[in-house]
């Protein structure tokens, strides 16, 4: 008689930190949020959602990742023969439009983060809109409590781009290409300007990507792990397992424990 199934989800196990950290460290840590049961079960099930959005678009941001490096790289080894000819033809980036779902998974991730945060603060957000998430918050907490000046910092320096990159791919409004590959127009002296693949706002993809790849794990993370945090009871907060300690078959980042007040 059948009981039960398991259904293989992804490629990678808990030795993967994003699954680790995502999964059962955060579930290790919910029971002391003092949330209901149906709370509890949403913010899991909140959480594998956002694990399935960032194993998506890490997916495709890696391999793209590493196409812009291995163009770049063969560009600067025929610099010298690129130069000398007539005709240039600039070697190009495949499927450098994949950033677009590399965004597209972007928003989507940040969008499920704040509807965790939602059910931890008891408020209905209605998409990534973190200028409200911390509105909120702020009203809870304080605004110089040290959850607070972390979303602050991370709206003002990343997440904001992210969801202006993805407007406007989503609704155009600049009048210009959303990504141009590399090009190699020549300077009026005769040399040649390598420009990297970018996007309609000037910005280079690489970085970008690079960015906002480790950016939106972290993220994830830390907002769900201290916006549990400020629930817990008093005396208590995350402790944080050095990574030279973290078990590298399961590297969790936070456990909960007895701490000094901040």
């Amino acid at each position: 008689m059948l009981e039960g199934q398991w259904k293989k989800l992804h490629d990678v196990g808990t030795g993967h930190p994003p699954v680790a950290r995502l999964t059962g460290g955060i579930f290790n840590i919910l029971p002391l949020a003092r949330l209901t049961k149906a709370q509890e079960d949403e913010v899991k099930g909140g959480c594998l959602e956002v694990l399935n959005l960032y194993l998506a678009a890490e997916g495709v941001g890696k391999p793209l990742v590493e196409r812009i490096k291995a163009v770049q790289a063969q560009i600067e080894a025929d610099a010298e023969t690129l130069y000398r000819s007539r005709v240039t033809s600039t070697p190009q980036v495949e499927r450098l439009h994949e950033a677009k779902v590399f965004l597209m998974h972007g928003k989507q991730l940040l969008q499920r983060v704040a509807d965790i945060l939602g059910i931890i603060f008891e408020h209905k957000f209605k998409g990534p809109h973190f200028d409200k998430v911390i509105s909120v918050v702020t009203a809870q907490v304080g605004p110089g409590h040290h959850y607070t000046k972390m979303l602050q910092v991370d709206h003002d320096t990343w997440i904001k781009g992210l969801i202006e990159l993805r407007n406007e791919d989503e609704h155009p409004k600049s009048g210009k290409p959303f990504l141009e590959n590399f090009d190699l127009p020549r300077l009026p002296d005769g040399r040649l300007n390598l420009l990297p693949p970018r996007f309609f706002s000037g910005e280079t993809v690489l970085p970008v990507l690079e960015t906002y790849m480790q950016n939106l794990f972290t993220f994830a993370e830390e907002a769900i792990a201290h916006g549990l945090e400020t629930r817990f009871p008093a005396g208590y907060g995350l402790l944080e397992i050095p990574e030279p300690k973290r078990n590298p078959a399961n590297p969790i980042r936070y456990m909960a424990g007895a701490v000094k007040p901040y």
